[in-house]
């Protein structure tokens, strides 16, 4: 059964800091919660090593392009011995549907790093699905959505506060 990790990028003061809005770095709140990410998402995505001493599925980390989100899931990707791959399907203001099609075909444990935008109407769509988010589901900055897919359909959610 995979796990889908949703996260929101990290803290990143206003818009309009930088040359442009893709170009926004976290600041020093999003770097430590991005800092954090490793300790607290890692035990969702199984063990690193299999039983017999392999290396366990890898896990795929994939950002918007946007430097805030990149920078969100760098620590984590380096923890697990991967790389971030740039998705421009996360990018803010994307086709949601597509990102939905998507769940069908994950096979192993994945993370996205997203926006404000797109994490939320994701869910939405879930959630007039039938799956249910809680009594009061957000998005916050920095915050994680746990996701568990079977069978291509997303069975349960869980949303993790933003590391402190």
């Amino acid at each position: 059964m995979p796990v889908l990790l949703l996260v929101r990028h990290a803290s990143a003061g206003d818009r309009g800091i930088g040359p442009s809005d893709l170009e926004r770095p976290l600041d020093a709140r999003g770097v430590a919660q991005a800092g954090a990410l490793p300790a607290l998402l890692s035990p969702y995505l199984g063990p690193r090593l299999g039983t017999d001493g392999t290396s366990a599925l890898a896990v795929d980390v994939r950002s918007s392009p946007a430097r805030r989100c990149i920078e969100t899931v760098r620590p984590l990707a380096a923890a697990l011995g991967t790389d971030v791959t740039v998705d421009p399907a996360l990018i803010e203001g994307c086709d949601v549907r597509a990102l939905h099609d998507r769940l069908a075909t994950l096979a192993g444990p994945t993370v996205w790093s997203s926006h404000g935008d797109v994490i939320p109407e994701l869910l939405e769509m879930l959630s007039r699905r039938g799956l249910d988010l809680g009594r009061s589901p957000s998005c916050r900055k920095g915050s994680t959505w746990v996701l568990q897919i079977r069978d291509g359909e997303v069975r349960t959610a869980r949303s993790l506060p933003p590391p402190a």
